[in-house]
């Protein structure tokens, strides 16, 4: 989504495009929609970190406080070792659902996607684009 205090800047931004503080937002509005609480950086305990623990970055809570989704957000160009990091903590949630959003802009910038992002997947958890998650509307309401 594309800030109304700049200019429209390229016709390679679509609807759907977003910086990761409009992820962010929008992950936090969606989860309030669904009867759900959203936790930023949310703490859990991983062995392989010196002090013990990580974040992820999102986690929603339902009504019992239970985490029921955990989301970690990167950009598209995002090397893969941040990736690799960002799933090894997905895994260290108890959150039964897993997704890893990927925003496509920085600074009015549309970012590249790297080779590696579009051929990575992982059964466990499921990766979306910004832009499909954007359109997904009821994704956390489908989720249960």
């Amino acid at each position: 989504m594309i800030s109304a205090n700049k200019p429209f800047l390229s016709s390679k931004f679509k609807p759907g495009m977003m910086t990761i503080h409009e992820t962010g937002e929008l992950i936090r509005r969606r989860a309030l929609e669904a009867g759900l609480f959203p936790i930023l950086e949310y703490k859990i305990k991983k062995s392989t970190n010196p002090s013990g623990f990580a974040y992820v970055d999102w986690v929603l809570l339902d009504s019992q406080r239970n985490p029921v989704v955990a989301i970690e957000i990167d950009a598209t160009n995002v090397q893969k070792s941040y990736v690799e990091q960002s799933f090894e903590n997905l895994r260290c949630c108890d959150a039964p659902v897993k997704i890893q959003i990927l925003y496509q802009i920085r600074r009015f910038e549309v970012l590249g996607t790297s080779k590696w992002v579009s051929k990575h997947s992982a059964q466990d958890i499921r990766v979306l684009n910004d832009e499909e998650f954007w359109l997904d509307k009821l994704l956390f309401h489908r989720l249960f």
